[in-house]
């Protein structure tokens, strides 16, 4: 005899079978450390203040096996340091306040949070569970330990080749941005700065150097220049890991990629670059590297572009992953590549008309996870609230960028700490 149960919940198809002696199925839970303190910060009124930042100082000092109730422990030092301090004032913010009062006691406040951050938990496993439906990984049940910052799920068995893009998945909070970019023209005198004083300035500086006062002669010379050969060969071998688009900039181009620098050195040359903005202080770019190499500038590497992007401090203009409604992988019917394209929700649709409308004719950089995905030329106002993001993605890459985009961005960022493999009712 089969009797089969259909859960709506999780959407699980569960099969039980009587009378058969054979091995049981495998399923394979899942455990997610949540960043509690990541949500305290955001429930906070002002989470910049020196009053904030002194209570989060000394509770992440004492948080350290990552399995204690934060929200037990950031209350308790809060009472130690500041003990006539009414809890709300910490955390009354505009949604606190209608939902309590100015007055709330301290038991009512903590009360209060308590919800908030269990319903923020809630919010993560749902986006989560989202991302496993979407890959035919099932969640038949869910576990919340909020006192030890954890979320297990437990899910059909995962084959062992897809843990590690799995966990990836589950790991990554999904950010979007839809940024203008500057042109060369905009930034030459910028870069040209930076490469003579960044670059050129230092290698002939180093070069030149000699300080030693022995005199030498003549063999001693000619080892000391084939010494400073070498060297100079090398400086320039490194210095060339960034190059501005010189190219670009002496025909007057109106690209907006400004740079190019090797991927093993980004972090060094974005230091760098953002070094002398702070010199110059007169200079408002925000860098960003490209996503993916996209070719070879010389015969042995590959380059990343380097984009300068104009910040948006308008909350009302900005267009980001709350506004989609859903996304899809789909195959460019004039170049062949694979794109995503992102349908977006009504607010999403109207913001994306606004941007593009004051835009026109500029180059709008499509940032995901602070890498330019894509930056096309603005040639129309997008009225119709769908957009194409192409650059170069394989198939894997298109898909887990469409899972993120559709699944949404996550309140608080977290991160797999066990993938362990049991029998089911075992």
């Amino acid at each position: 005899m089969r009797l089969f149960i259909l859960l709506s919940f999780s959407s699980l198809l569960i099969l039980f079978t009587e009378g058969c002696g054979g091995e049981r199925d495998y399923t394979t839970e899942i455990t997610l450390d949540v960043n509690t303190p990541e949500i305290i910060e955001r429930l906070a009124m002002a989470s910049g203040s020196n009053l904030f930042r002194k209570i989060q100082k000394e509770a992440l000092s004492r948080f350290k096996d990552r399995e204690s109730d934060y929200l037990e422990l950031f209350i308790e030092i809060h009472r130690e340091l500041y003990p006539n301090r009414a809890l709300i004032k910490t955390f009354g913010t505009e949604k606190a306040i209608d939902q309590l009062s100015l007055n709330a006691t301290d038991n009512e406040t903590k009360e209060y949070l308590s919800r908030m951050v269990d319903n923020i938990y809630r919010k993560i496993s749902f986006i989560e569970e989202t991302r496993l439906n979407s890959m035919n990984i099932f969640v038949g049940n869910t576990r919340y330990q909020i006192g030890r910052n954890r979320i297990t799920f437990e899910v059909t068995d995962i084959p062992e080749d897809q843990k590690n893009r799995i966990t990836n998945l589950l790991n990554t909070n999904v950010s979007v941005q839809f940024l203008e970019a500057y042109t060369l023209i905009e930034v030459e005198d910028f870069m040209s700065t930076f490469y003579e004083q960044k670059m050129v300035a230092q290698i002939s500086d180093v070069v030149s150097k000699d300080t030693s006062t022995v005199e030498k002669d003549v063999m001693d010379e000619l080892f000391e220049k084939e010494r400073r050969e070498r060297v100079q060969d090398s400086l320039w071998e490194n210095a060339l890991k960034f190059r501005p688009n010189l190219e670009g900039i002496q025909s007057n181009s109106k690209s907006p990629e400004i740079g190019f620098g090797s991927p093993s050195e980004k972090n060094r040359i974005m230091d760098s670059l953002n070094s002398l903005k702070e010199e110059l202080m007169k200079y408002n770019y925000q860098f960003y590297w490209g996503a993916k190499p996209v070719g070879k500038v010389n015969a042995s590497n590959s380059f990343l572009v380097l984009y300068a992007l104009k910040p948006n401090q308008n909350e009302k203009e900005k267009l980001n992953a709350s506004h989609i409604l859903s996304s899809r992988v789909t195959t460019d019917p004039n170049m062949g590549g694979l794109t995503v394209n992102v349908l977006f929700n009504d607010e999403g649709t109207d913001r994306l008309s606004k941007i593009t409308t004051e835009h026109y004719n500029k180059f709008m950089a499509i940032v995901v996870n602070d890498e330019v995905v894509s930056c096309p030329l603005i040639n129309s106002p997008i009225t119709g609230g769908e957009m194409v993001i192409s650059g170069g993605m394989n198939k894997t890459e298109a898909e887990d960028l469409s899972r993120l985009l559709s699944a949404g961005s996550l309140p608080a960022s977290c991160r797999v700490v066990r993938v362990e493999k049991m029998k089911s009712g075992g």
